[in-house]
């Protein structure tokens, strides 16, 4: 959802398609230029292509979609951004997630983090839930 600037990614995760909702994850990182901030409401951190997962049995490869996006970012990208990424603590991911959630959303913020982003990241005591999300947009205004 755009508003004033403001990419709002509250990944609806549509379970069906989980490729959908990572895709709406990339638009201010494409267009930085239009969105100065960014937020990530329980992001797909752990989709990966499935043509990309067969014959791995760790699921350690590929690195997710959303996570490698990042990473390849250019840094000029994220210089214009800031960056609000929220999850909650008792997500676990869908199947067939091969990252947990959570797990997912902190190894992305330590991508953020090491690349410098302007990034605030935070946990809650839930699950996956918009009613949580709702009560921290403001915070991720500021």
């Amino acid at each position: 959802m755009i508003r004033h600037g403001v990419v709002i990614l509250v990944d609806p995760l549509n379970l069906r398609h989980p490729e959908l909702a990572a895709n709406t994850d990339f638009t201010a990182l494409h267009h930085p230029e239009s969105f100065g901030v960014a937020i990530m409401q329980s992001p797909s951190c752990w989709y990966a292509h499935r043509d990309q997962t067969e014959g791995d049995l760790v699921g350690t490869k590929p690195v997710p979609v959303l996570i490698q996006e990042f990473l390849d970012a250019k840094e000029t990208v994220l210089d214009q951004l800031r960056l609000y990424q929220e999850c909650g603590m008792w997500e676990f991911g869908p199947p067939p997630a091969r990252v947990w959630q959570v797990l997912g959303n902190r190894w992305l913020n330590q991508v953020l983090t090491l690349r410098g982003a302007d990034t605030v990241y935070r946990e809650f005591a839930g699950g996956y839930d918009a009613a949580w999300w709702l009560g921290t947009w403001a915070d991720a205004l500021i």
